[in-house]
């Protein structure tokens, strides 16, 4: 049995897995764009669906600051994953 706290977090994260899903042509696309000299399916499968949640948030949250997308996909280290994070909060998404 879930807690409350547990319930609302497992909630949250099920729309956020489905809305990127639902996105996942157009995110994928500007994932593809920004990672330069590697490829999008050569990222560890974490760091990938890191990247795809805040490009998502980035570009299609009404409800997340476009900056603090950012914040949660620069989490991921310092490989080919943050310097595409750095791109986006650079360039913009979209």
């Amino acid at each position: 049995m879930l807690t409350e706290a547990e319930a609302k977090a497992k909630e949250f994260a099920e729309g956020r897995i489905r809305a990127v899903l639902g996105k996942q042509k157009e995110v994928d696309a500007e994932l593809q764009k920004l990672v330069t000299n590697w490829e999008p399916g050569r990222l560890a499968p974490v760091d990938r669906a890191i990247l795809r949640v805040a490009l998502w948030e980035m570009k299609f949250a009404e409800d997340v600051p476009p900056d603090r997308g950012a914040q949660r996909g620069d989490r991921g280290g310092q490989g080919a994953e943050h310097g595409g994070v750095r791109k986006v909060c650079e360039r913009g998404v979209g």
